[in-house]
């Protein structure tokens, strides 16, 4: 392993390595975009009336890799908030959380606990600790939503997802896995 205190002129030098980092990162925020215009702001507000809509935001630093995001519902609120986030982390993968405060994982209980065989659960404090997140054991076969509440104080559910090379097959996917998740949490 190289010394860290080195500087690595070779991968300095080399313009394509960023320039290639930069067309991906683009790749996938285009994707994120396709999305979220594909979403209609009332069938948010209609799952969860305090939907601020969806954002898409980027940055290079989550634990050293970079990464986008499609934040869908957007509400942190830390009694009643409700999210669905797409996480895009080089290095990483594709993830999908649905994150619960205590209020909306009492109401959407029911749900939590039929999709939660399809997800991990995750068992951290904090909902943000993502590389603690991804060491998570298999998908729970089933849990007690107010049990996991006294314990963390929300209910955060989450999932890799296999992409593909072609970008119109990945917001295929994705499309498909956030459609699923809205029309498990409607009426």
């Amino acid at each position: 392993m190289p010394d860290r205190r080195e500087i690595n002129l070779d991968l300095w030098k080399n313009r394509d390595v960023f320039e290639e980092i930069n067309l991906q990162t683009e790749n996938f925020l285009n994707i994120f975009s396709e999305l979220a215009n594909l979403i209609s702001l009332d069938r948010l507000k209609s799952i969860h009336p305090y939907s601020k809509g969806m954002k898409i935001s980027k940055g290079n630093q989550l634990s050293q890799c970079p990464y986008q995001v499609l934040d869908i519902l957007r509400d942190f609120h830390p009694q009643t908030g409700f999210n669905i986030r797409l996480l895009n982390w080089f290095g990483h993968g594709m993830m999908i959380f649905l994150h619960y405060a205590p209020t909306t994982a009492i109401r959407y209980q029911k749900t939590i606990e039929r999709i939660s065989t399809e997800f991990h659960l995750s068992k951290t404090s904090s909902p943000w600790d993502y590389s603690q997140l991804i060491l998570s054991p298999a998908p729970e076969q089933v849990f007690d939503v107010a049990i996991h509440l006294s314990e963390f104080n929300h209910v955060q559910l989450f999932k890799f997802i296999t992409i593909e090379k072609c970008s119109q097959k990945t917001l295929f996917i994705l499309t498909r896995e956030v459609e699923s998740i809205l029309d498990y949490h409607s009426g």
